[in-house]
């Protein structure tokens, strides 16, 4: 069972998505996507995300899971690619053809240090010479 929905609004009526974005009155985690297009102050299409259903972390072979409806949860995995993927299926929604591009998805970051799980850990010569 997906625990995901889509909301869509058009908003005509604002001077720019940035008036959304950086309304007052959530806490909660966003982010605003715009499409690219030259000669115009925004994109063709601006997508704000809000209030995520599910937050995926992962540390030292352990990755939690947290969000409202699913509470929190860590588990112990070695792959936390295969991880995320696997949620990334469980979620998985069908978009009506009438939605924008990316009118779902998963959103977030990698950070540089997760660079140790696709890399292998062989000792490089630069990491061997600063020794």
């Amino acid at each position: 069972m997906s625990a995901a929905r889509i909301r869509v609004r058009s908003a005509d009526w604002f001077a720019g998505p940035w008036q959304l974005y950086e309304a007052p009155g959530s806490s909660a985690p966003r982010v605003l996507l715009e499409s690219a297009r030259s000669g115009v102050p925004a994109g063709r299409y601006s997508i704000l995300a809000e209030d995520p259903f599910l937050i995926f972390r992962y540390k030292d072979g352990l990755a939690s899971l947290s969000g409202p409806r699913i509470g929190s949860r860590t588990l112990r995995t070695d792959d936390p690619l295969a991880l995320l993927q696997r949620l990334l299926h469980t979620y998985r929604l069908e978009i009506p053809a009438d939605l924008p591009p990316f009118a779902s998805g998963a959103i977030g970051y990698f950070s540089y240090e997760f660079k140790d799980c696709l890399l292998p850990r062989s000792e490089s010569r630069l990491r061997a010479q600063s020794e």
